[in-house]
């Protein structure tokens, strides 16, 4: 059975001086291949006591003026990235390597226009993306 990473609290990026750090240094992810996920990343020494991999998921008011809506958004990205096995060996490999990476992740489309294959195929290619990255800097 493949192994899934679980978004729990100790998953959630938070804290005012992790925010701010996180927005200062962020990478975004660009490629065409992305339809309705937009993605930013950053990448840190793994402080003592926090999981390798934290994210942000993001549904802002102005794109979304219901809160069930904003509310379905974030339920969504949980669940694709809980779908996809990929974070769960992200998170290993960063583990082993002593590094933290942050992860933010928002829907660029109006909440009408979003189907959920689409949505998952998109956390996929995320990570895939994030995974080549990863290793590609921490063997520089």
């Amino acid at each position: 059975m493949t192994e899934r990473l679980s978004l729990d609290r100790d998953h959630a990026l938070r804290g005012t001086k992790t925010l701010d750090w996180f927005f200062a240094n962020r990478k975004w992810i660009r490629t065409a291949k992305l339809q309705v996920v937009e993605c930013a990343w950053a990448e840190r020494p793994l402080p003592e006591g926090e999981a390798p991999v934290r994210f942000l998921i993001l549904a802002a008011k102005r794109s979304y003026k219901r809160a069930h809506d904003r509310n379905r958004i974030k339920r969504w990205l949980r669940a694709a990235v809980n779908q996809v096995p990929a974070f769960a060996e992200l998170e290993s490999y960063v583990k082993e390597h002593g590094v933290q990476v942050l992860i933010m992740m928002r829907i660029s489309k109006p909440i009408r226009d979003l189907e959920w294959p689409v949505i998952v195929s998109d956390v996929e290619r995320i990570a895939e993306h994030l995974s080549r990255r990863v290793r590609k800097e921490s063997q520089a």
